[in-house]
This record gives structure tokens, sequence and C-alpha cells, in this order.
């Protein structure tokens, strides 16, 4: 028994032993100092120095306005909990403010009048916009029967709110502008007639598609104004749905007092419609040449997606020049491999389309920024309609005491003036307008103009008023120059 006592107590005393040498190595280790790191060489030193300098460079080229305070600046609630249970559109973090401002709301009361806010994101590519909780403002008067006649004329009490125009009915809107689509008389007439090689008749189409014992039941009309495709074909018992935006008028009101299906869908957005189930898809004239190339030719392989096989894809009245329909568009169109059905191309029929060789190619006349007593910041002329300075003058002055009392700041408004379009929007204390001709593309026109006014607020880096632009006026210059090329 000794001896076993013995040999407990050696072990014990070896185990105490190895405890202390593991302590002491440990202690030691981490006491002891890293080994030094090697030097740094030179030429990573210069690298980095010039990558810390491009980020500075382009840190200051960034709009410095902010909100006005913290509490602004603070992420709404509504938008924090929305990011949890859906996904945000990744164009929407390009326009923080526009999105802050949109989902700035009161939840489970009654929504902002903030129509425009919303155009605004969804033009942006911020689409689809994220929902909100709360009460969508809408007028009292109860909602008139749907017509049986899509082209009735349309009615003067409806159940919308058009306080962001300039135009308070709807049937305001058909003295604007007689090809806007708002005046019944006109439109009653429209896809029926052979008046060019350019038109396809609806009763052509549908013999067509009968020829080659095929049917059209359903379509989709991407860019459709106020519907009146939709109405046309809907009077053939074809089902036709109408993207449309509003663009400086209520478009989507209209298709729908008409009885017909608006979809609220940028032409950016992926088509909302299940793989091969169309059997028609049109683009009217919002599909044209001032789209990229590369963002219409996924436009185009989209609408191959939806349709089905034997199905038909029309391009209505597609504008551009000459040489790049022929080198550009047309083999764009041929990598969808369809069999071309009817293929027609003609000259723009004003003066200005045959002097630029343009092909049905849309045009401005002229760009304005003047200021709030309407006096000149900077100008551009495109047309000869106004040969002399004086006469350049006179009309900025008349065109300014035209719109100077219509609320265009929150969204832009259209106008018709001496034969012309004018696309304008105000902030501040600028003034900016587009001018087209009386025949040109209201959507194409007030596309220029938001451009020109996103243009300015970045070079403005968001200070938009008179004095900052006097002060950058070369840029504001260099940047109408290089907005249209020869109108």
């Amino acid at each position: 028994m000794g001896f076993t006592m013995g040999l407990n107590l050696l072990l014990l005393l070896a185990m105490v032993a190895t405890n202390i040498f593991s302590l002491y190595h440990l202690s030691s280790t981490i006491q002891s100092k890293p080994p030094a790191p090697p030097p740094v060489p030179d030429h990573l030193i210069h690298q980095l120095s010039t990558i810390r300098a491009t980020i500075n460079h382009l840190t200051s080229l960034q709009p410095t306005k902010k909100p006005p305070s913290s509490a602004a600046a603070a992420a709404p609630s509504d938008l924090l909990v929305y990011t949890h249970i859906g996904p945000i559109a990744s164009s929407c973090k390009d326009n923080p403010i526009l999105l802050h401002q949109y989902m700035n709301y009161t939840p489970f009361s009654l929504c902002p009048n903030d129509s425009p806010i919303a155009e605004n994101l969804i033009l942006r590519g911020c689409h689809p916009l994220p929902r909100r909780r709360c009460f969508s403002r809408t007028a009292a008067a109860a909602p008139p029967s749907l017509p049986t006649d899509p082209f009735s004329p349309l009615p003067e009490k409806t159940p919308f709110l058009l306080t962001h125009y300039s135009c308070k009915t709807l049937p305001c809107f058909a003295g604007l502008k007689s090809d806007m689509g708002f005046d019944m008389k006109i439109e009653k007439s429209r896809f029926l007639t052979y008046k060019s090689d350019l038109d396809l008749p609806i009763s052509q189409l549908l013999e067509i598609a009968k020829s080659a014992k095929s049917i059209i039941r359903v379509a989709l009309d991407i860019g459709g104004g106020t519907g009146t495709f939709a109405a046309q074909m809907k009077l053939q018992n074809v089902t036709v749905v109408t993207t449309t935006m509003n663009l400086g008028a209520p478009y989507n009101e209209a298709v729908a007092i008409r009885g017909l299906l608006p979809l609220h869908a940028p032409l950016q957005q992926r088509l909302p419609v299940f793989d091969g189930v169309l059997d028609l898809v049109r683009c009217g004239h919002a599909v044209n040449r001032w789209i990229p190339v590369t963002s219409m030719e996924f436009l185009f392989f989209d609408v191959d997606r939806v349709l089905r096989g034997g199905g038909y894809f029309l391009i209505d009245h597609f504008f551009s020049k000459k040489l790049d329909l022929e080198k550009v568009f047309t083999p764009l169109i041929g990598k969808l491999g369809y069999k071309k059905v009817k293929w027609a191309v003609a000259n723009k029929s004003d003066s200005s389309g045959v002097k630029n060789g343009e092909d049905l190619c849309p045009s401005v006349k002229n760009i304005l920024l003047l200021d709030s007593e309407g006096k000149r910041i900077a100008v551009k002329y495109y047309s000869d309609d106004w040969p002399t300075n004086s006469a350049k003058e006179a009309f900025e002055k008349a065109v300014f005491t035209k719109t100077q009392k219509i609320n265009a700041r929150t969204e832009a408004e259209i106008s018709m003036f001496e034969n012309n379009i004018i696309v304008y929007k105000f902030v501040q204390d600028l003034h900016f307008y587009v001018t087209g001709g009386e025949d040109e593309n209201e959507l194409i026109l007030a596309t220029v103009l938001q451009g020109f006014f996103d243009a300015v607020g970045i070079l403005l880096r968001g200070n938009i008023d008179k004095k900052e632009a006097l002060e950058n006026l070369d840029l504001i210059l260099l940047c109408i120059d290089e907005i249209a090329d020869g109108g």
C-alpha cells in the first residue's frame, strides 16, 4: 500500500509540473512581441496613393446637397419594415431622396398627394415601388358604368383626382393636342384606314393571321397611350392589355374609364406576362430610337419570351435615322429570326426629316432655360421658324407669359402654342422648356425635357437655382449642345 501511495504522489507531482510548464509557455508566447511586418514596396504605396486620390476626386463630384435635417435623413419606418418582407428594385438605391420622400408618410392614414414622385421613381427604374400602408386618395363621386362603346366621349365627372395637371377633366385634354388620344372623334378612325405603306389596319392584321391559319385572341400594347388600339381590338373580340405612363397627361385614367385595362409599367420593366401566352405584341411610339440599343435588345427578346409560337410582333411607326435603321435597328430586329410578314420604310414627311435624311425621326425645335421673370439664361434653337434674335426673344416672352401661372413644379406640363407642342417644368427660379412641332410625340418631348432637367441637376450638384446656373453656364450650354444633334 505504501508503494501505491508513493506512485500516486509521483504522478500528482508530474501533472503539476506539466501544467506549470504549459502555463509558463503560454504566458511567454502571449507576452512575446510579434515579428515586424515586411516593408511595403514603393510601387504599392504609389498605387494606393493614386487610388485614394481617385476616390477623393469622385467623391467631390457627388451632389453636396443633403436633406435639411438629421430627422429627415433617417429612413422612414415603413421603408425599413418593407425591406424585411419584400425586395426593392436595385435602381431605387440610386434615388435615395425621391425614395425617402415617397416612403415618408404616416401609416394607416391618408396617402400623400405625391403621384408625380411615384412616376419619377418608376421612370428612373425604381420599379416595382415599395408597398405602403396608407389609404389612396380618390374622388367622392361614384364611377360611371363602363361604356358599351369604348369610343364614346370621355365623361366630365370621373372618380379620378387630376390635381397635378392644368386640365382638371379628361375632355379638357382633347383640346390641348388632337393626337394625344383624348378626342374620341379622332380616335374612332385610328387603326382602321390605310393612308400609307406604313399603316397596318386592323382588318389587314386579322386577315394576315387568318391566311396563316392562326388566330389573335390576347395581346399586349406597349406604350399604348389612351388605349385606342385595345379599344379597336375589343370590337373584334380580342383582349388587349395596355402599358402606359402618365407623362404629362392621365393616360392610365383614360384607359380605365374606357372600360380597358391599363398597366402602369415602364419600358425597362420585364413584361408582367407569363412565357408564351400572347398572340400579339405591339410597340407604339414610345418604343423608338431614343431607347439605348442594348435596352431595346433586351425589350425585344422579352417580347419574344411572352409570344407563343406563331405569334406576331408589330413595331408600329418606329422613328430613326436612315443610316441607323440600316446598320443598327434592322440587324437588331433580325436577331429574333422572325419571318417578315410586312416591312415598310418611308421618309419623314416634313422638311426637317427630308433635310436630315430621317425616317420618321422625332425632333425638337428649341430647348429653353429661363428665369422666374422670363429672361434668357441658356437657349438653343434648331429650327428656322424664328430667323432673328428678336423673334426668338419674343417667342420666349410669349411662352413664359402663357405658362407662368401653371403649376409645373411637381410634374411636367404640356401646352399648345403657335402650332407647337411645349413641354415644361419649373424648379426654384428656373423654367425648363422643350418645343416640338404639332405632329411630334409629346412623350418623346417629355423625355427630352426630363433628361435636360436631370442633367442640369447633376451639373449644379443639386443646387438648382439661377445663381448656380449662371456660375456654371458653360456646363449647361455644353449639356444642351449634347442633348440634341441638330434638333
